[in-house]
């Protein structure tokens, strides 16, 4: 092979002249991939011969219109430039991004806002909402929110600059009830500019955390768009694999900088990389066939010992499977974490399998209502969607039935949202032996009765 040379650049939007952070760039032959820094410079190396380069981000390509680029390396070029000047197709466009730390009985948790303008120009004076479950406790936030109620922090915050983004983070405290264990606690957030914006459909997010006892503080953790399934890409439903990367000090003295590097599976495309939520100033790089590299730099996470709280962090994104992804396909991944200069931490592989939907669809007698159960059979957990949402106001209530009077779930008149995720503890205790079959059971204000959906049980509720 010949004498790798560098190669650099710059993408800039022409008239506004501005640099573009955390854009992904590929080079082909080769299926290389290298993404700008938080200036809007990158630069790949690669060995001499004839490439295109072209923007391939996702998110570039709703906003902006910019042609690929040729370029040779050869003995007598050892370098080659290329800037990309790029025209606006949108005016003004933010988005945001929700997620949070683990919940367990008795500790603290966290959610974190990410909000990322993805234009040009400034967005006015922002709004941003956290709502958030009624179970846990608010205890503290920053910045300083304009207000608080019993389940509600507002933000009222100056504007963001071109491409800037900006965090949001509040502290809670989750009960110290072990029944709590395998509650959803259910959060949303929104943000809104005093400028016109062209696409909002991006301004809320929403995010359900479980009540967890025991876990691995160092973990990788995966979960689908629809949210129908833990183990399984639903092909036919789903669109996304949303990562998150959990990191903990639990070391003897403070953590100066983290990094977590991530080799990401042949079965994903890395030009569909989007960045969320993350816990801290966090530098983002991608490399190679699709290497991403979160560096933590300063970070200062004191360890467990001296403020449990304070030693957690994370870092979560977002990708698609490129298509198109066969039934049977597993998508397997793990991560590497570094503190200061320590071996690696990797963490347990997250492991989803791409299969079609097997769910049970059952038109509600009278309403007109449907009900779409999944995955089945099913293990420990079903999900539930009410494909009209109109006629979601008029559930008074729904519950997953051992028998006709043993309820494993039960909702009552709070339906608040489309889809629902079963978990039958810690009701089952109670159960002398497994079901073989249940059935889900629900009732409007209009129903004289609940309407039964059968639903076989496969060896799992324990």
């Amino acid at each position: 092979m010949n004498q790798g040379s560098l190669f650099t650049g710059q993408p800039v939007m022409s008239q506004l002249l501005h640099m573009v952070p955390r854009w992904l760039v590929e080079i082909q032959p080769g299926g290389i991939y290298t993404m700008t820094n938080g200036a809007g410079v990158y630069h790949e190396n690669v060995p001499y011969g004839t490439y295109t380069i072209a923007q391939q981000s996702l998110e570039l390509a709703e906003h902006y219109v910019g042609s690929p680029q040729s370029f040779t390396l050869s003995g007598s070029l050892l370098n080659a430039v290329r800037n990309f000047a790029d025209t606006a197709l949108t005016e003004r466009d933010v988005q945001l991004a929700l997620h949070s730390t683990a919940a367990r009985p008795g500790f603290e948790m966290s959610y974190h806002i990410c909000v990322d303008h993805l234009t040009a120009g400034v967005t006015g004076n922002m709004t941003v909402t956290l709502t958030f479950d009624p179970t846990v406790t608010f205890i503290s936030r920053t910045p300083t929110p304009s207000t608080v109620t019993t389940n509600t922090v507002t933000w009222n915050t100056s504007q963001l600059t071109s491409f800037a983004d900006r965090t949001f983070s509040a502290r809670f405290q989750v009960p110290p009830d072990v029944g709590l264990i395998g509650t959803d606690l259910a959060a949303a957030a929104s943000v809104s500019i005093a400028q016109p914006e062209s696409i909002t459909t991006n301004n809320t997010d929403t995010h359900t955390r479980t009540v967890t006892g025991s876990f691995d503080p160092n973990a990788k953790e995966a979960n689908t768009s629809s949210g129908l399934s833990d183990v399984f890409y639903v092909i036919d439903a789903d669109e996304w694999i949303d990562y998150t990367i959990q990191f903990q000090n639990t070391g003897t003295d403070t953590a100066f900088f983290v990094t977590i590097t991530d080799t990401m599976p042949a079965v994903l495309d890395p030009l569909t990389f989007q960045r969320g939520a993350v816990s801290h100033n966090c530098i983002t790089d991608m490399s190679g066939a699709g290497l991403l590299r979160f560096s933590f730099p300063n970070v200062l996470l004191p360890d467990s010992n001296v403020n449990e709280p304070r030693s957690h962090g994370f870092v979560s994104f977002r990708k698609r499977p490129r298509l198109p992804i066969l039934p049977g396909t597993v998508i397997t991944n793990i991560a590497n974490i570094f503190f200061d200069y320590n071996p690696a931490i990797i963490t347990e592989p997250s492991v989803l399998g791409a299969e079609f939907s097997t769910g049970i669809d059952h038109p509600s007698t009278g309403s007109g209502r449907q009900l779409v159960v999944m995955p089945h059979p099913a293990l420990d957990r079903i999900s539930v969607r009410i494909d009209d949402a109109a006629s979601l106001t008029g559930m008074k209530s729904l519950a997953w039935m051992a028998d006709a009077s043993y309820p494993l779930w039960r909702m009552g008149a709070a339906l608040n949202s489309r889809s629902m995720r079963f978990l039958p503890a810690p009701m089952c205790s109670g159960l002398l032996q497994r079901p073989t079959r249940s059935f889900i059971t629900a009732s409007s204000n209009n129903d004289q009765h609940a309407s039964p959906h059968p639903f076989p049980s496969s060896a799992g509720l324990q």
